[in-house]
């Protein structure tokens, strides 16, 4: 039986970026049951890399409705966000056909992990009145959850190029590269270099990712990791994508970054 339920999807207002996406939106909040009615207040559990926190909506404001999306402004005792409802159909133990995931001979992630992604199925995000838009969020947050059970530094490298997006490559609140788009490009590079002693070197292996970065956003193309011909910067604003682009060069020319 599919559940349908709603899902927040959060706008970049100066509030953390949490890794586990359901894409460009950047990130997901699972509201526990609550009403929003005659002052009460649901709680909502976010999701974060290294935990789940719960928080208080203390105001929400509807701002506008659009087809099947309500776009609403949260605040909370921590921050504020501008948050999107959508519904959702979540399909469990079944993988889409337009998912051709893993590709033939590749040896991350392990066939283990690939089938217990596999066996959790995906959601149907409603982007319209007429258009479904495939979701992996479970299967990305199990990618994140085990990135380093060999003792790397692969998630090290990802939040310092978080870090470096929101600080220097691509602040704002609205920035054309998410959170999600690094993620994505992890994916990736997790894939190329799936080997142990690739990700033994902080140095070596965070200026990977940011190769790989530059080489996405200078090309205005970074794949879907799981849907094939789907390019996750298709409607990004190609001048802004240059601007980071020159930033991630100048960069590369000169390597230097502070890590707190």
């Amino acid at each position: 039986c599919n559940r349908i339920g709603h899902r927040l999807y959060a706008a970049e207002l100066g509030a953390p970026e949490p890794v586990t996406c359901l894409g460009p939106e950047v990130w997901v909040w699972h509201a526990r049951p609550g009403v929003t009615e005659h002052g009460c207040r649901p709680g909502v559990r976010l999701g974060h890399e290294d935990t789940s926190c719960t928080a208080e909506f203390d105001k929400v404001t509807v701002l506008e409705s659009f087809s099947s999306v309500v776009r609403v402004a949260v605040e909370t005792s921590e921050f504020q966000v501008e948050v999107e409802l959508a519904p959702t159909v979540e399909i469990p133990t079944c993988w889409p056909e337009k998912a051709r995931w893993p590709r033939c001979l590749k040896r991350w992630p392990s066939q283990e992990k690939v089938q217990c992604i596999k066996s959790l199925g995906f959601d149907l995000l409603a982007r319209s009145n007429y258009h479904w838009q495939l979701c992996f969020s479970r299967a990305e947050h199990i990618l994140m959850e085990g990135l380093d059970e060999d003792g790397g530094c692969r998630m090290k490298c990802f939040r310092v190029m978080r870090q470096m997006k929101e600080d220097i490559w691509c602040a704002g609140n609205k920035p054309v590269i998410t959170a999600y788009h690094l993620q994505t490009v992890l994916f990736w590079t997790c894939e190329k270099y799936p080997r142990t002693k690739d990700w033994r070197c902080f140095h070596e292996a965070f200026l990977r990712l940011v190769q790989k970065l530059h080489k996405c956003v200078s090309q205005h193309f970074l794949k879907h990791y799981f849907v094939k011909n789907t390019n996750l910067l298709k409607y990004a604003n190609t001048s802004d994508l240059d601007v980071v682009a020159s930033k991630l060069a100048v960069f590369l020319e000169n390597p230097v970054f502070c890590l707190d």
